[in-house]
C-alpha cells in the first residue's frame, strides 16, 4: 500500500524473534528474555535494551473513568538538553502537558456557563531547567501507532537511553474533590522518595465570558482534533519550531493515519515517523493538531509565534492510498 508514491510497508519489520512480530508488552516484563532473543538473532542487546527506574501506569485500552489522567513524569539524564528531551518524547507520540479535569457546566445568572481551566503555556522549559524532567501525555499516535506493538510506557522505559526514571503524575488534590490551583503551574516531588506520584497544580477554573468580546484562553476539550500546517521562516530550526508548537499545547500529527484509524474496517496505514525532522528540513513546515491542553485561541497564538510565516488548514480526507 502506498501513500504519496511511497511504499509505507517497505522495510516495516520489528526487530526481535528474527523478523517475526513478537508480543513486546510481554517481553518488556522480562528484560532477560528480550536480551536473549536479541542475541539469538544476531543483534546487540546492549545497544537496544535500556531500563529506566520506576514506571508509569498505562491506562490505554483499559476500562477507566473518562477523566482519568494518563500523565507521566519523565526524568532525563543530566547531559540531556531541553531540545533533546522534547525530541525524545514527541518522536514517540507524547507531548509536554499538565492535563487537568474536564470542564464543568453551571448555571450563572440564569444562563449555562462552562467552567474551564485557564490556559497556560505547557512547554515546561523552566521546569526542565530546574528539575530536568517533563510531565508528558500520550497522544493518539502513541496510542494507535502500529509500528509500536510496545506500549508507550515500554518505549520510555526500555528503548530511550536518555531517560533515567519514570513516575505517574497527577493533579494535586487539596480535598477529595478539589484540585489545587495556582496562577503558574507547579510540580511537586515531595512524595516521590516514598514511592508516591509526582503532583502538579492546575490553573484556576474560570467561567466563560458573560459579555461579548474576546474569550479567555480556555483549554480546548473534545475528542475531535483540528489539523493545521505551520510554515516557518528559513532561519528557524526544527528544535525551535517544535518548542514553539509544543508550548502552545499543539502536537505533531499524521492526519492520513489518524483519519484511517477512525474508519471501520479501513486498512490502517502505518503512521510515518512521528518525528517530523526530515520533512521539516525540506519544507520548513510542521503538521500539528490541537489537544486537550491547547487554547481556544491556538490559531492566533500560533500565527504570532517566533518564525511562523503561515498557518493553514490540513486534513486526512484526501490521502493517497
Amino acid at each position: 500500500m502506498k501513500r504519496a508514491g511511497v511504499d509505507v510497508h517497505a522495510g516495516w519489520r520489528l526487530p526481535g524473534w528474527c523478523g517475526t512480530r513478537p508480543s513486546w508488552r510481554l517481553l518488556a516484563i522480562t528484560p532477560l528474555v528480550l536480551a536473549l532473543a536479541l542475541v539469538a538473532c544476531g543483534q546487540s542487546a546492549a545497544a537496544t535494551l535500556h531500563q529506566a527506574t520506576g514506571t508509569c501506569t498505562d491506562l490505554i485500552g483499559e476500562h477507566h473513568p473518562p477523566n482519568a489522567i494518563l500523565a507521566c513524569y519523565v526524568t532525563f539524564a543530566p547531559t540531556v538538553t531541553y531540545a533533546q528531551a522534547l525530541r525524545t518524547v514527541t518522536d514517540l507520540g507524547m507531548q509536554p502537558a499538565l492535563p487537568c479535569a474536564s470542564p464543568q457546566t453551571i448555571v450563572l445568572n440564569g444562563r449555562m456557563r462552562d467552567l474551564s481551566p485557564h490556559w497556560q503555556p505547557v512547554g515546561q522549559r523552566a521546569l526542565f531547567l530546574q528539575l530536568h524532567g517533563l510531565v508528558v501525555y500520550p497522544n493518539v499516535l502513541a496510542e494507535e501507532h502500529p509500528l509500536s506493538a510496545r506500549s508507550w510506557v515500554d518505549q520510555l522505559r526500555y528503548y530511550s537511553p536518555s531517560i533515567i526514571a519514570l513516575r505517574d503524575a497527577t493533579p494535586l488534590s487539596v480535598a477529595a474533590s478539589t484540585i489545587s490551583v495556582a496562577p503558574v503551574p507547579q510540580i511537586l516531588l515531595n512524595d516521590v522518595a516514598a514511592g508516591g506520584d509526582v503532583k502538579y497544580t492546575c490553573t484556576p477554573i474560570l467561567p466563560g465570558p458573560l459579555l461579548t468580546g474576546d474569550p479567555p484562553l480556555r483549554v480546548i476539550h473534545g475528542a475531535t482534533a483540528t489539523y493545521a500546517q505551520v510554515a516557518f521562516s528559513p532561519t528557524i530550526t526544527y528544535d525551535t519550531a517544535l518548542a514553539e508548537v509544543s508550548n502552545l499545547g499543539l502536537r505533531l500529527a499524521d492526519p492520513c493515519f489518524e483519519t484511517a484509524v477512525l474508519i471501520p474496517n479501513a486498512p490502517h496505514l502505518p503512521a510515518e515517523q512521528i518525528g517530523q525532522e526530515a520533512g521539516f528540513a525540506k519544507t520548513q513546515t510542521l503538521i500539528v493538531a490541537t489537544t486537550l491542553v491547547a487554547s481556544t485561541l491556538w490559531r492566533q497564538q500560533t500565527s504570532a509565534s517566533v518564525g511562523v510565516v503561515a498557518v493553514s488548514s490540513a486534513s486526512g480526507t484526501s490521502c493517497a492510498q
